[in-house]
């Protein structure tokens, strides 16, 4: 993995790290959890922009102290933490392999079996994004969003698998 961004020292309030670190919102008003997932999405949203890209969020070992202007909220005692945002390393994998495959197949004149090899591609590629969808629901901090986003995404990935 590589990283492509990192957000350093941001001052986030130490009342959102049980949400941030362990996903447990218990405790929180529904205005606090709102907030918490308001900043954090912003870091998912850039991730989605690179296929494969994952966010961590890395909270410091530092002591709370207290500041007048953290990430979100009113003036409190916080964390500095950071935020990266991870992608795959740009290595072949086996579905390039494919691709180059297919297309030297194309060139020789075989394009029945190129034209075979594309369509399995789409096929791997769709169910890939799909799973990825899971994936990315599952990392949805609040617990509400997360199981509503999870039965999307697993819904589309029976469509997919259903029709191939």
């Amino acid at each position: 993995m590589k990283i492509i961004a990192e957000y350093d020292e941001l001052r986030v309030p130490e009342w959102a790290l049980s949400e941030l670190v362990n996903g447990d919102s218990s405790g929180l008003s529904e205005a606090d959890a709102a907030r918490i997932n308001n900043w954090f999405s912003r870091f998912i949203k850039e991730a989605k922009k690179t296929a494969g890209a994952t966010v961590n969020f890395h909270c410091g070992d530092g002591e709370p102290y207290f500041h007048r202007t953290p990430e979100f909220g009113l003036a409190c005692n916080v964390v500095d933490c950071k935020v990266l945002i991870l992608a795959p390393d740009d290595r072949p994998t086996a579905i390039d392999n494919l691709r180059g495959t297919s297309l030297s197949l194309w060139k020789s004149g075989d394009k029945g079996t190129s034209d075979y090899i594309n369509e399995q591609l789409r096929e791997i590629e769709a169910e890939h994004a799909a799973l990825v969808a899971v994936a990315e629901a599952c990392r949805l901090r609040n617990a509400a969003l997360r199981e509503a986003a999870i039965q999307d995404a697993l819904a589309n990935l029976a469509t997919i698998r259903g029709n191939q």
